[in-house]
């Protein structure tokens, strides 16, 4: 996300006039409710790789839908209101600290989501949320604490479930991540992406008709996934059914015109079949859209290599 600033046409206030005024309208607002303060606000990104959870249910009193400007609105009204004089404080922190998390602040966010749980140990999704922070400053272990907590706290949280199995994946233990993986799978939510995590941990196992179920599973709650149309592709392959391979590295590419993946394997099929300059004009595809493809350079050097007679 970038810290770029957008400035409107309108007059621009110092940063101390905008704290000012606002402080004050929060003040007056909060002592006419009785300091029975509720809060809203909207996230707009996420971290890559790793998610988390956002509370939908915090009771309506402000919403602002720009990001940066939510963060202010709060660290105002916590400062200004003190710790422990805030209705739903811990709502408050926890929002907070899920800002913070997509604004990549996340040390601050770790102080707001740890006071929070002061506040409300048994809250869902904050151990999660913690466990996202602690990966992102490449603490792996505070992290794999955190998601643990989390499952303890809230054994049905699929997404902890999610993000410690990729931890797991990571350091290729594989068969601890399928077991997590497998969890957030069982859940009553219609998760895709547990399924095409199963997927791709079983086919580096040799397991590929599991693998495959479950990519044909998360076809069928998502058909619009490229991912689980060309991992399913690689499984066919791998099987030498290379029709049914074709067909789905072709999907992927017709449900994201950007896969650079799709287009190498798609010319590896074509390769295998003699259709040398259909291969060739699928490579360089992919090394249009990734210039640093090793894969495909490689493979666009065999194909237009001149064949050897026998």
């Amino acid at each position: 996300m970038s810290g770029e600033q957008i400035l409107s046409g309108k007059r621009k206030q110092t940063p101390w006039s905008y704290r000012a005024s606002f402080g004050l309208s929060l003040m007056a607002l909060a002592f006419a409710l009785g300091v029975g303060v509720y809060f809203s606000v909207t996230t707009g990104g996420t971290l890559p790789g790793i998610a988390i959870q956002e509370q939908a249910d915090i009771p309506l009193l402000l919403q602002e839908p720009d990001q940066k400007v939510a963060i202010e609105q709060i660290r105002l009204l916590l400062t200004i209101l003190g710790p422990g004089t805030v209705a739903n404080e811990a709502e408050l922190r926890i929002k907070l600290g899920e800002l913070l998390l997509n604004e990549r602040e996340f040390d601050e966010a770790i102080v707001h989501l740890n006071r929070a749980l002061e506040l409300d140990p048994q809250a869902n999704g904050v151990h999660n949320n913690l466990g996202a922070a602690y990966l992102n400053k490449q603490e792996p272990a505070k992290a794999v604490s955190e998601f643990e907590q989390e499952l303890r706290v809230n054994p049905e949280n699929p997404q902890a479930s999610i993000n410690l199995g990729r931890l797991l994946e990571k350091q290729d233990r594989l068969d601890e991540a399928a077991t997590y993986f497998e969890r957030a799978a069982g859940s009553e939510l219609p998760l895709v992406e547990p399924h095409l995590s199963l997927g791709k941990v079983y086919w580096q196992q040799g397991k590929p008709e599991l693998a495959a179920a479950h990519l044909k599973r998360a076809l069928q709650l998502d058909p619009q996934n490229a991912q689980a149309n060309n991992n399913l592709g690689n499984i066919y392959a791998q099987q030498e059914k290379l029709d049914l391979a074709l067909t789905h590295y072709r999907q992927a590419l017709k449900l994201n015109p950007y896969y650079a993946l799709a287009h190498n394997n798609i010319g590896l099929i074509l390769q295998q079949q003699g259709k040398l300059d259909e291969a060739a004009s699928h490579f360089q595809q992919a090394l249009k859209l990734d210039p640093s493809f090793a894969d495909a350079y490689n493979n666009l050097t065999r194909s237009t290599q001149p064949q050897q007679g026998p």
